[in-house]
């Protein structure tokens, strides 16, 4: 039964059938989308019923950053949630269906992810963009990779990860340029592993850039530090994606990460690409992707990031995507 269907059954039959028997209705559900039964009911009938929404975390102060759990964790029962346990869950089941089940909150197709109150709250000025690697800091490389060098093809983008020793993870470096060719990628990576001697790579291995990454395996300086990174429509390839869109989105509204105050023009790029990043359909399905012009510099990001916080993968350094 359609959304539509499930209206129109509720108002014809339904709620005649109530009026006529005196009877009380009390519905329960998770809403799914912004036009389903429970927004009907909400917007259409709110001086009718009385809707409650059962968040499981609550954000007081409207700041983005979560305050109150409504099943808050009890040590004698076992039971319940903190907030770093939902914060995980975000990550798992992506921000689309934390929002769903655990917010009651359906997103809507064109919903952006990224707002500039977000990017603000993690602007740092004591946080520099930095052409090498200091001592003390882990560094993590991010690559998306395009080759077409027409007007309207995407660039090929590196963003660079910094992890101090002490301190949240800061963009250290962000670069784009479009028409790259293979050998360029392999050189630019390769320089960039010398000045910054990269702890870990995941290279998305797609496309043309499948080639890409099996010679940068097979190199002798960066075969070490490069694992593939798969993403597309196949069989875990999406969530692959969606799970590491979702984790920089979770950091973002926490502050977990750290922007340059006074930035680059590759970085004002990075942030207006992150401002229009959404949740977007797609050939019927509901996805994560720019509703205006390229996702280069967030995707390369979103690597670098995953690469840098990801404590469950080996050795990796360089993330590279098609």
């Amino acid at each position: 039964m359609s959304q539509s269907e499930a209206i129109n059954t509720y108002t014809t039959v339904i709620i005649p059938t109530t009026i006529e028997t005196r009877g009380l209705q009390s519905i329960i559900g998770t809403p799914q989308t912004g036009t389903d039964l429970f927004n009907y009911i909400e917007v259409e009938l709110k001086n009718v019923f009385k809707f409650k929404r059962f968040r499981a975390v609550w954000d007081a102060d409207d700041d983005g950053k979560w305050d109150t759990v409504l099943w808050p964790y009890n040590d004698k029962t076992k039971k319940g949630y903190t907030v770093a346990d939902l914060l995980k869950l975000q990550e798992i089941m992506g921000v689309v269906n934390f929002a769903k089940e655990m917010l009651c909150d359906p997103r809507l197709g064109g919903e952006n992810l990224f707002t500039w109150a977000m990017i603000e709250g993690c602007l740092d000025e004591d946080v520099k963009e930095i052409m090498s690697g200091v001592d003390g800091e882990r560094y993590f490389l991010g690559v998306d990779v395009a080759f077409s060098g027409s007007k309207t093809a995407d660039f090929g983008s590196f963003s660079i990860v910094a992890v101090p020793h002490k301190g949240l993870p800061y963009l250290a470096y962000q670069y784009r340029k479009k028409g790259m060719r293979s050998d360029e990628y392999e050189e630019k990576i390769a320089s960039l592993h010398k000045k910054f001697n990269f702890v870990e790579a995941a290279v998305e291995e797609k496309g043309l850039s499948i080639d890409v990454v099996n010679r940068l395996k097979e190199d002798r300086f960066l075969g070490s530090i490069i694992q593939g990174f798969k993403t597309g429509r196949g069989k875990g390839m999406k969530d692959d994606k969606d799970r590491i869109v979702s984790r920089l989105q979770t950091a973002m509204s926490r502050g977990l990460i750290r922007f340059p105050k006074n930035y680059s023009s590759d970085v004002d790029v990075l942030f207006n690409e992150l401002m229009n990043f959404a949740i977007i359909e797609k050939d019927g399905r509901e996805e994560y992707g720019p509703t205006t012009g390229h996702d280069d510099t967030v995707m390369s990001l979103c690597l670098a990031y995953d690469a840098a916080t990801n404590s469950h993968r080996g050795r990796v350094s360089a993330v590279i995507l098609d």
